[in-house]
């Protein structure tokens, strides 16, 4: 193993969003055997570095589902955006199908002004409609997508599109009803747009060439280090490209079954320092997946 790449959100980081010890002791240990160690995750880079910071691990980061690219010093190495005029056009039809909607830019993330209070409104109907539902489900439903650094609000979404200094990275649609995420999705098809989803609640949406597994390649390119020497984890959707382009593919126990099934190795889910243990496994054999244990 030469380079390991790992999600964050339900793969290194905690359901309370932190790097756990155990974590942390595996990817230092991995890294004095000389094998490198960078971040692939849907959040924005300015969101991605502070639990990393917190944790004292640095390294590259592959920000927005492959839109953006940082090195270790935190300089910004690449990118690629929506087209302005595609991303206006999905905007207003996210907000005709009363959809709550983020957009990922160079500068922030934006939402409009009451967004939040659509979502807790949402909440209330779904613990309506389904009793057996705890309070705490759609608290932590609603927490996990705003765990993320800050977001600002603004009047309208449109007015931050047309701003000539701004760059698109990701449209981030959320809704506790499945059914509309789902139209929403088939929808948006047409557009020509990468879709993609990092939990059952939201559907994330960027340039067709802003996907993980093309930021994999670009990094194990420039290190000079074969992608089947290459471990990935993940636990989600956005996962794909990059778990079907390594040699080493690792789902975490908490990963939906479909991401399962593209795996070589399932490991223990993020609360139980599922990262530390795959790299543990992995870390002094080498690179044969064939070989790795089964799901």
């Amino acid at each position: 193993m030469k380079l390991i790449i790992s999600d964050m959100d339900g793969t290194l980081l905690t359901s309370s969003g932190e790097i756990s010890q155990e974590n942390i002791r595996a990817i230092e240990r991995a890294r004095d055997k000389g094998i490198r160690f960078a971040i692939a995750t849907g959040r924005a880079y300015r969101d991605a570095i502070l639990p990393l910071k917190r944790a004292g691990i640095v390294c590259p980061v592959i920000g927005v589902n492959g839109a953006t690219i940082h090195n270790e010093a935190g300089e910004q190495v690449f990118s690629v955006s929506i087209d302005k005029k595609l991303a206006l056009d999905i905007i207003q039809f996210l907000r005709r199908q009363e959809l709550y909607t983020e957009i990922y830019t160079n500068e922030a993330t934006f939402t409009e002004e009451g967004g939040r209070k659509m979502l807790a409104v949402q909440a209330d109907i779904l613990k309506t409609a389904n009793p057996e539902l705890e309070n705490w489900e759609t608290r932590l439903i609603a927490q996990k997508q705003f765990q993320q650094a800050g977001i600002t609000e603004v009047a309208r979404l449109e007015d931050v599109i047309n701003r000539e200094d701004i760059e698109i990275y990701k449209i981030l649609t959320f809704s506790f009803h499945k059914e509309k995420l789902v139209d929403a999705g088939l929808s948006l098809q047409p557009y020509g747009l990468g879709i993609s989803s990092s939990g059952n609640h939201n559907i994330e949406i960027n340039d067709t060439r802003a996907q993980k597994g093309y930021g994999v390649q670009r990094l194990a390119n420039e290190y000079g280090i074969s992608l089947l020497d290459t471990m990935a984890l993940g636990d989600n959707y956005n996962d794909v490209s990059m778990l079907q382009c390594v040699g080493v593919p690792v789902a975490m126990h908490n990963a939906e079954e479909e991401i399962k099934k593209l795996a070589v190795f399932t490991t223990k889910t993020n609360d139980e320092n599922g990262v530390a243990f795959a790299i543990e496994k992995f870390i002094d054999q080498p690179h044969n997946p064939l070989s790795a244990s089964s799901k």
